[in-house]
């Protein structure tokens, strides 16, 4: 149900929206946005990455306080301007080594994986940096 490998991300800067609340469905439409923005500003392409960062475990923040973002990757220079668009942020973040899991993107897996990857991971005989941020990926 769930596989992993370990990658080397490099050095990519995430230009984003965010949203502080309870994680779940409503978090779709955030990502909707994201690509209705991204289409707009003609960012979007066949290789276009795109991201969900949930900041917070909802086990231990309350719920009203999880910050979730969505955004597309850059991994080159940003010629954009986004200071106009008050609603997209820009972040760097920085190259590491990360567990990537490939799951199939429904309800059911995702909860899945929230709920036991890093068991696996541990059992893996991984160690697991728990003040970086665990990263959705989508193509």
């Amino acid at each position: 149900m769930m596989r992993f490998a370990i990658e080397k991300i490099t050095t990519f800067t995430l230009a984003y929206m965010r949203r502080i609340g309870e994680y779940g469905p409503v978090n779709i439409s955030l990502m909707e946005d994201l690509k209705k923005w991204a289409n707009e500003c003609d960012l979007m392409g066949q290789d276009s990455i795109l991201l969900s960062i949930p900041h917070d475990n909802p086990w231990i923040t309350v719920p009203e306080e999880c910050r979730y973002d969505v955004g597309i990757v850059f991994d080159k220079e940003i010629t954009r301007d986004f200071e106009k668009d008050d609603f997209v942020f820009l972040s760097t973040y920085e190259p590491g080594f990360y567990a990537v899991l490939t799951i199939s993107h429904t309800i059911e897996v995702i909860e899945y994986a929230w709920a036991n990857v890093f068991e696996e991971l541990m059992k893996a005989g991984l160690d697991i940096d728990m003040n970086k941020s665990a990263y959705e990926r989508y193509w």
